[in-house]
């Protein structure tokens, strides 16, 4: 007759005591090198991103001196691009889930500050404070390069979509359009600055057109940012490194 122990198990088969599970030593390290990361990602575009909003403020209340101008773009250029770098890597490489969340919210306030900057050119051609030799080129190079951050921040996150954007800018296009009618039509207002209505309703319509139609002109980079994290994107990952 077999012999029992005391917890009714029949030897040989003893119940053995469960080793707590431990994720492999590869998981952690891909966990730590995420959070590193997006922490780094995170605080050079949030530094660019104040930046911005610095230069924007100066360009809104014309304390911008175009001297200084160049110096301020490389250098805020530079943050953007380190940021820009290690926050695809975060987000491609180690498949981080909450960079993408914070990076919806500053896709969010590049287009309200564009918005923003679009409705000061109108306040000033509306009030006839337009200055062609100075507000030109101010405003064309402060929307451009916030149209450039709002591609940039885009081309971040997969699969995302900038078409709800275009509807603000194509509001923003409206109200354009019935304030040159109230100028000019009903209120019989200088001609002089219409060049500048026309320059800069079509410049933020283009853009708006380009978010709305998706013509595919971002699948490009899109493509070549797929291929090289699908082709080198194992050399990033710990522990998978080929000899």
């Amino acid at each position: 007759m077999a012999n029992h122990t005391d917890n009714g198990t029949v030897p040989p088969f003893y119940n053995t005591p469960t080793q707590p599970h431990k994720p492999p030593v590869d998981d952690r390290k891909r966990h730590g090198l995420s959070l590193i990361t997006m922490v780094l990602g995170w605080v050079t575009l949030t530094l660019a991103m104040v930046g911005g909003a610095k230069l924007l403020w100066d360009i809104l209340s014309d304390g911008l001196k175009l001297e200084g101008l160049t110096a301020k773009v490389i250098s805020l250029g530079l943050t953007f691009l380190l940021g820009w770098i290690v926050s695809i890597v975060c987000i491609r490489t180690f498949g981080n889930l909450v960079l993408p969340l914070i990076i919806n919210t500053y896709v969010f306030l590049t287009a309200s500050g564009i918005l923003v900057l679009y409705a000061r050119v109108v306040y000033k051609l509306y009030m006839e404070v337009f200055n062609p030799d100075a507000h030109y080129l101010r405003y064309s190079v402060a929307i451009g390069i916030g149209f450039a951050v709002l591609v940039g921040l885009h081309l971040l996150i997969e699969d995302h979509d900038l078409r709800p954007f275009s509807i603000p800018f194509l509001i923003g296009g409206v109200m354009h359009l019935s304030g040159m009618v109230m100028h000019y039509v009903f209120m019989n207002g200088s001609q002089e600055n219409i060049g500048g209505d026309v320059y800069f309703f079509g410049l933020v319509m283009l853009i708006s057109l380009l978010m709305l139609a998706h013509f595919g002109i971002f699948n490009l980079p899109r493509k070549i940012i797929a291929h090289f994290f699908a082709k080198n994107g194992h050399a990033l990952q710990p522990g998978k490194q080929e000899s």
